[in-house]
């Protein structure tokens, strides 16, 4: 266990050194590829594009969404309305 901490120790300095160096390369690297991924290419739609292009199938989905949970609600409306009625009663 001494011994691994020992040659932690010796090349923890070489290791930061590198960190310094290249982690920024890298940093920039990877908000390249999501830029890219984000906003596409010549040849290719991004993410923005693409949820762009599905926006109005989305809007469909969500309008029949929204008409079925009407019509569920309209179809339970007689069998509240009984409850309602005979409870004030």
């Amino acid at each position: 266990m001494t011994s691994a901490l020992r040659a932690q120790e010796r090349i923890a300095p070489r290791q930061l050194a590198l960190e310094q160096q290249y982690q920024p390369q890298f940093t920039a690297l990877n908000l390249q590829t999501l830029g890219t991924a984000l906003g596409g290419t010549e040849s290719q739609p991004g993410y923005f594009q693409m949820l762009q292009d599905l926006a109005p199938q989305l809007r469909q989905f969500e309008a029949g969404d929204i008409a079925a949970q009407r019509q569920t609600v309209l179809g339970q409306f007689p069998h509240f309305a009984t409850q309602y009625i005979q409870a004030h009663r």
